[in-house]
C-alpha cells in the first residue's frame, strides 16, 4: 500500500490497513477524508469515538518500546481521564481534575495557542484541526514545567492552584509509568511552589458554651446539637448530618461515623478509610443526645434533618443557621464550620491529651497530619519534660566545667590535709 501523508500521532498508511482507515474516515483517501458529522452532541460522540479507536490501534500497531517514548500528552490525558471517571474517585474530585485539566494543564501541553496561531495563518486548514502537536512524555524536563508553572502564574493562579495543577500531573504520570504506558515518571521530581497556608483559627472554649446556650434560649435546637456533636467530638459538617440514630451508642458513650452527607447525596463512601472511626463521648454530651432524641420522638433515620423530615443541606445549615449566629454573637463571620474541629483538637491538646487519641477521633489518615497541622498545640503540655531535659543538661554542664572540677579537686585535698 502507497505512504499517504496524513498525520494523527502518527503516519496511518504505516501502522493501518485500508479497512481500517474506513472506519475512521469516509473515504481511504486522505484529501477527500470526512468524518461523518453533525452538529452538537452527535458531533462530540463521534469524535471522541475516533480518538478512542486510534489510540487502541495505535497501541496495536506500535512496539511497546516505540509506543512509551512517542505517547504524547493527549494521549496520557485521554487514558487517564478514564482511569479517575470510574466509580472508584468521588464527583467533586472527578469535577476538579476536569476543571483543572481544561484551564491549566491542557491548553499548555497540548499546544492550544500554538495550534490557534497555525490556524489563523492558513485560514481553515482541517489537517492543523485534526493534528496533535501536543508534547511528547520523553519531550518534557524541567525546562518545559518551569514554563508551565510560569503559563499558570500568567493567567492569574495563584500559588495554591498551581500546587494542585502539579499534584495532578504528578498522580497522572505516576499511574502511565507504573502501567508501563511511558518509559519514565516525567513529573516525578517536579517541585511545588513556596505557599503559606493562613494559620488555624479557632474558637475559645468560652465562646463554644455562648453558642451552644444562645441556640437553646433562641428555641434552636437542632442547632445546638449540630454544635455540641462538633466542639466536643471534632466530626466534620458533613459526618453530623450524616449521623443515623442506629450508629449512636448511648450506653457505651460511643458513635460510629459511617456515613456522611455531602452535595445533596448521603454517601457510606468517606474522605478517607480512617474516617470510618469509632468515637469516644462524654456522658455528659450522650445524656444531651439522649434528651434531644427524646424531645423530637426520633425511632430511626437521622439525627438532624429539615422541617419535611428530609437531610439538612451543609449550604442551607451555613446561611440560615450557622452565619446568622456568629452575627449576632458579633463574632467574626469569615470562620467557617470546619474551625469548630480545630476548635476540638486545640483545646483537647493544649489539655494535655494524647495526640494519638485526637488522631483517631478526628479520623486523620495517620498521627503525623495531627502533629503536622496542631504541633504548636502540644508544646505546652510538653514543658515539664523541658524542664526535666534542662536540669540533665544543666547537671551534665555543671559536672564537665573546668571551674567546677578545680573547685572539687581543692575541696578534696583540703579535706585530705585536715
Amino acid at each position: 500500500m502507497a505512504k499517504m501523508k496524513y498525520s494523527y500521532n502518527i503516519e496511518l498508511s504505516e501502522y493501518y490497513t485500508p479497512e481500517e482507515i474506513k472506519k475512521l474516515f469516509k473515504s481511504d483517501r486522505p484529501q477527500e477524508r470526512r468524518w461523518f458529522t453533525s452538529s452538537g452532541a452527535r458531533k462530540r460522540e463521534e469524535a471522541k469515538r475516533r480518538r478512542e479507536l486510534e489510540a487502541q490501534m495505535y497501541a496495536r500497531r506500535m512496539s511497546p518500546e516505540q509506543s512509551k517514548h512517542q505517547r504524547t500528552f493527549y494521549d496520557g490525558y485521554l487514558l487517564y481521564s478514564k482511569h479517575y471517571h470510574s466509580d472508584s474517585y468521588a464527583k467533586n474530585t472527578i469535577q476538579k481534575y476536569d476543571i483543572f485539566f481544561e484551564h491549566h494543564i491542557l491548553p499548555f501541553f497540548t499546544k492550544k495557542e500554538e495550534k490557534e496561531k497555525m490556524l489563523a495563518m492558513r485560514a481553515f486548514d482541517e489537517e492543523i484541526q485534526d493534528q496533535d502537536i501536543s508534547y511528547k512524555f520523553n519531550e518534557i524536563n524541567i525546562v518545559v514545567t518551569d514554563e508551565w508553572k510560569a503559563y499558570m502564574k500568567l493567567q492569574g493562579a495563584t500559588n495554591s492552584t498551581v500546587n494542585e495543577a502539579i499534584k495532578i500531573v504528578k498522580a497522572m504520570s505516576t499511574y502511565l509509568f507504573q502501567g508501563e504506558i511511558i518509559a519514565k515518571n516525567t513529573f516525578e521530581f517536579t517541585k511545588k511552589l513556596h505557599h503559606r497556608k493562613k494559620p488555624t483559627k479557632c474558637f475559645t472554649s468560652r465562646q463554644a458554651i455562648r453558642m451552644i446556650r444562645r441556640c437553646k434560649l433562641k428555641n434552636r435546637f437542632k442547632m445546638a446539637m449540630i454544635l455540641t456533636l462538633a466542639f466536643y467530638t471534632g466530626m466534620r459538617e458533613g459526618e453530623i448530618l450524616g449521623l443515623d440514630v442506629s450508629n449512636i451508642d448511648l450506653d457505651n458513650n460511643r458513635i460510629h461515623v459511617n456515613d456522611q452527607y455531602t452535595r445533596y447525596e448521603l454517601k457510606d463512601k468517606l474522605k478517607t478509610d480512617c474516617s470510618r472511626r469509632v468515637i469516644k463521648i462524654d456522658v455528659a454530651v450522650s445524656n444531651e443526645i439522649r434528651r434531644y432524641i427524646k424531645a423530637n420522638n426520633i425511632k430511626k433515620g437521622l439525627l438532624i434533618t429539615n422541617e419535611k423530615g428530609k437531610p439538612l443541606s451543609c449550604t442551607n445549615m451555613m446561611n440560615r443557621w450557622f452565619k446568622p449566629l456568629l452575627a449576632e454573637m458579633k463574632l467574626n463571620t469569615e470562620m467557617t464550620f470546619h474551625e469548630i474541629r480545630h476548635t476540638y483538637a486545640s483545646i483537647q491538646l493544649s489539655s494535655g491529651v494524647s495526640y494519638l487519641f485526637v488522631s483517631k477521633q478526628l479520623g486523620h489518615a495517620t498521627p503525623d497530619v495531627t502533629l503536622k497541622v496542631y504541633a504548636h498545640y502540644i508544646q505546652e503540655e510538653n514543658m515539664h519534660e523541658l524542664d526535666i531535659m534542662s536540669d540533665k543538661i544543666k547537671g551534665y554542664v555543671e559536672a564537665t566545667n573546668i571551674f567546677s572540677i578545680r573547685r572539687e579537686l581543692i575541696r578534696r585535698a583540703a579535706k585530705k590535709a585536715a
